[in-house]
């Protein structure tokens, strides 16, 4: 089953890290208010991601998604 979500509505369905997406583009520049998005997999680090990303036959996007740095206490 395949499925895709048009505009910012993709946001709902991002997990927290590095999401692969693939776009649908529907005008002549990227707009992310009218495009189309399916979801193709995440990792919590962008190696991770990039590999993810490596293995898919079409062209894909990175999205980062509710990344927190930990900050250390000095």
């Amino acid at each position: 089953m395949l499925w895709a979500v048009k505009g910012s509505g993709i946001n709902h369905y991002l997990k927290d890290g590095f999401n692969v997406v693939r776009r649908f583009q529907s005008g002549d520049e990227p707009d992310d208010n009218v495009d189309t998005f399916m979801w193709l997999g995440c990792s919590k680090t962008l190696e991770g991601a990039e590999k993810l990303a490596a293995k898919q036959e079409v062209e894909t996007e990175i999205r980062e998604f509710k990344i927190q740095q930990v900050e250390k206490d000095n």
